[in-house]
């Protein structure tokens, strides 16, 4: 569902498949303006259902810090979700924090995060 116009109010729907289908694992809606609002509905249609989420990626959704805080979450309790990319946001050096703790935690089983050009300052270095 890349690059398909989808927005915060799309998403509403795309839950709706998300829990209807556990089995999906792969999920591309890289290239759509889903924002804050969106990924906070995304998520909880995530945590909330038996979703087996593999990969996620979220490439320029227009997601910042607020957004981020919500995919922690997920990263954090899906231990089915091994790839995410969230190239092209701005989750900036707090939402890079954010991300670091998340992995960090033992049931994380994340194996690849795509973050390149998402407003990191140097003071991101130190969460790495």
């Amino acid at each position: 569902l890349e690059n398909c116009g989808l927005t915060a109010a799309s998403c509403e729907d795309l839950c709706g498949v998300v829990a209807a289908k556990p089995s999906l694992q792969v999920l591309d809606l890289g290239d759509n303006k889903l924002g804050d609002q969106g990924i906070a509905t995304l998520c909880s249609s995530l945590l909330h259902s038996s979703s087996q989420i593999r990969v996620l990626w979220l490439w320029h959704c227009d997601i910042t810090t607020t957004g981020c805080r919500d995919l922690c979450r997920v990263v954090r309790a899906k231990q089915s979700l091994k790839e995410m990319n969230l190239a092209d946001n701005v989750l900036g050096d707090e939402g890079a924090r954010l991300l670091c703790e998340s992995v960090l935690e033992p049931g994380c089983q994340l194996q690849a995060l795509w973050m390149k050009t998402c407003s990191f300052t140097t003071a991101s270095c130190a969460s790495f």
